[in-house]
């Protein structure tokens, strides 16, 4: 048996849990589930969480759950929401005590860091929050904060300028990237814009370098690139928002094809897609 640490956003020690290995590794997997289990997360709700490497408030990197730990283990590890569909969430959670008190830690952390910004009743009610509270009451409160949900990379600098029709960016400028199912925002000291997804056709990386390719309005292509030393970090999140949206695309294209004479289904020609991330 092998001591492992797991920090999360609630007050107090961290969980250290004895886990079983074998050959001095354990599954990602295997160890989110006991740290879940430890905090009294409901089974079913594990799914809307995940285990992060680097420090919570600016993770390094969200581990796969298939891979391998080696122990001991001598890294920074914490359990976070991982999750962006906010209405799937929403329902699955509104009945999961523990659960919504890491998202209600979390969001806290936020709000204390200014990447979220509730009026003062919200904090207030937040703060006071029991298990006493009607649980939708705290649910509503959560999920009505604005930008709640999305993940915010900051010092993100640029590799090239950036020229679109909302903004100009010079090279080697600081920037903060914003990204949830809207979008990928970007935000300098005075100016904020917001990229559809539906104009972002391909993203790859290269060590710390993470590069988008944006389809101006004009049909240009521009390239987005970025260096960050949350480089796999950002990859993760972009990844996981396009799955969302291309299962939603997926999806609305399965009810298209129920309305044709044939009733055959289209080959779905999907928007969003990664380049190789091992090379730019």
């Amino acid at each position: 048996m092998y001591e492992v640490r797991v920090w999360s956003f609630a007050p107090g020690p961290l969980q250290r849990l004895n886990v079983q290995h074998y050959q001095d590794k354990i599954l990602v997997k295997a160890l989110l589930t006991a740290v879940a289990q430890a905090l009294g997360i409901q089974e079913d709700n594990i799914q809307f969480f995940a285990i992060f490497e680097g420090s919570l408030l600016n993770p390094l990197r969200k581990l796969d759950e298939n891979c391998e730990l080696h122990l001991p283990c001598q890294r920074s590890l914490s359990i976070q929401k991982w999750s962006f569909d906010m209405e799937k969430e929403k329902i699955s959670l509104k009945s999961d005590m523990a659960a919504l008190k890491l998202l209600r830690y979390q969001a806290l952390s936020n709000i204390q860091e200014g990447r979220l910004k509730p009026s003062q009743e919200e904090i207030e009610t937040l703060e006071g929050f029991s298990s006493f509270m009607v649980e939708n009451q705290v649910i509503n409160i959560i999920y009505s904060l604005k930008d709640y949900g999305a993940v915010i990379i900051e010092n993100c600098q640029l590799i090239t300028e950036l020229t679109l029709p909302q903004v100009s960016l010079a090279k080697r400028e600081y920037i903060t990237l914003q990204l949830d199912l809207k979008g990928l925002t970007l935000r300098t000291s005075n100016t904020v814009c917001v990229i559809s997804w539906g104009r972002i056709h391909m993203v790859s990386s290269s060590g710390n370098i993470v590069e988008y390719e944006v389809h101006a309005q004009s049909q240009l292509i521009k390239w987005l690139r970025v260096e960050t030393h949350q480089a796999d970090y950002l990859k993760s999140v972009t990844s996981e928002i396009w799955k969302i949206l291309n299962k939603r695309h997926h999806a609305q294209d399965l009810r298209n094809s129920k309305n044709t004479a044939a009733g055959n289904i289209a080959q779905a020609e999907y928007p969003y897609h990664f380049g190789n991330f091992d090379e730019i």
